[in-house]
């Protein structure tokens, strides 16, 4: 088993990415947390604080201390529960970087570090009655006013920008443009706009599951997702995966999958 001092120190450089995880943040099924704390201890590695329990998604967040890198941890905690427990393991995963879809599932984002083209303006489309008695979640950034989505969405005042920070963050605008690519298709469509990522586009797994869940009850026919995250494995994060089985059977969820159309 590996001790506390053979983890890697903290690099904060290392958090600016959708990519990674929160260095020193665990997910564990809720009934299992206490375990998980001893196996901790076991390998020599402290909690910081009291963990933090989701009962929506019956998930709970342990904070570490002292940890800049937690899939070490994740690791040897299975190896630790594996060789104590007959190879049984309890659902574990880090607490991974969301950011909004900017040439996902690219390995590289293209022309993120380009100036924006000037477009010419969209062609006015006539109201029609397309998404009448529709509800459609956006799980975003905070939404502006934009003149041609008056009466088109509702927001609560943390959900909106009172008013544009300036100067204005490249991906501050990203749920307006969402909001404004659906109000296109869907002109009678309700617009339900919910903020979860900063200014920067940016949060965390934990965050976008717990925002997710708010949508639950809120009448929503459609939750649509223009984010996303990368995992070294191929698999879904467990708190996403979570929110997405919990929500499925009551709405459609639509997932970003980039912004590149057919390219692999």
């Amino acid at each position: 088993h590996r001790d506390l001092h053979s983890f890697p120190t903290r690099r904060s450089s290392d958090l600016d990415l959708p990519n990674t995880s929160v260095a020193d943040e665990l997910i564990v099924h809720t009934p299992h947390p206490t375990q998980v704390t001893k196996a901790l201890h076991d390998i020599q590695i402290e909690v910081d604080g009291t963990p933090e329990t989701d009962p929506a998604l019956g998930l709970t967040r342990v904070k570490l201390r002292g940890i800049a890198d937690v899939e070490p941890v994740l690791t040897s905690l299975r190896t630790h529960f594996a060789d104590h427990y007959g190879q049984w393991t309890p659902l574990l995963d880090s607490n991974r970087h969301v950011g909004t879809v900017i040439g996902l599932p690219q390995p590289k984002p293209l022309g993120i570090n380009e100036d924006p083209l000037v477009a010419d303006p969209p062609t006015p489309v006539p109201f029609t009655p397309a998404g009448r008695g529709i509800r459609v979640g956006v799980l975003d950034t905070r939404i502006d006013a934009h003149p041609s989505l008056v009466g088109r969405y509702i927001a609560e005042p943390d959900s909106r920008y009172q008013p544009l920070p300036e100067p204005v963050p490249l991906r501050a605008g990203h749920a307006t443009f969402v909001a404004s690519l659906i109000a296109r298709m869907a002109p009678a469509a309700t617009i339900d706009a919910r903020a979860v990522l900063d200014e920067n586009g940016k949060t965390t797994s934990w965050c976008t599951a717990k925002a997710m869940m708010t949508f639950a009850d809120s009448g929503v026919d459609i939750l649509n997702l223009s984010l996303g995250c990368r995992t070294d494995d191929g698999l879904p994060p467990l708190l996403i995966s979570r929110a997405v089985s919990l929500l499925s059977q009551r709405m459609l969820i639509v997932a970003a999958a980039g912004n590149h159309g057919n390219n692999p």
